[in-house]
């Protein structure tokens, strides 16, 4: 749905990342579709005036957490491009066999993307 979105804007999606709107997408491409920087994808001065899809509108989900939800995973794309939901949500019960500090939790989540080679923010 996301795709579709950046797509009707004008903008074009590289292996399931941004295209920059006038470079080399294989050199210039963002792994996010809402950002509020990234300019180099947004003003005109530097996309020759075309459209790259991308925007600072966030787009939010908005649920009920009950005493059944044993845990919520907050994280950006830096896990996401290498972690699974399933992967995710999967270490971290395992984890919380071994600490119930949310703290140490966390540190070893995005320890794991690190070592999964993730070069974005984690």
């Amino acid at each position: 749905e996301e795709i579709a979105r950046v797509e009707k804007a004008g903008g074009r999606v590289f292996k399931r990342r941004v295209a920059h709107p006038a470079l080399n997408p294989a050199l210039f491409s963002i792994a996010v579709s809402r950002a509020i920087g990234d300019v180099m994808f947004k003003d005109p001065q530097y996309t020759q005036g075309k459209a790259s899809g991308l925007i600072a509108d966030p787009d939010v989900t908005v649920f009920d957490l009950t005493d059944k939800s044993d845990f919520l995973v907050f994280a950006c794309d830096g896990l996401w491009d290498v972690v699974t939901q399933e992967e995710a949500a999967k270490f971290v019960y395992e984890q919380l066999k071994e600490t119930n500090n949310p703290k140490i939790v966390s540190e070893r989540l995005a320890e794991k993307a690190f070592k999964a080679g993730s070069m974005d923010n984690i």
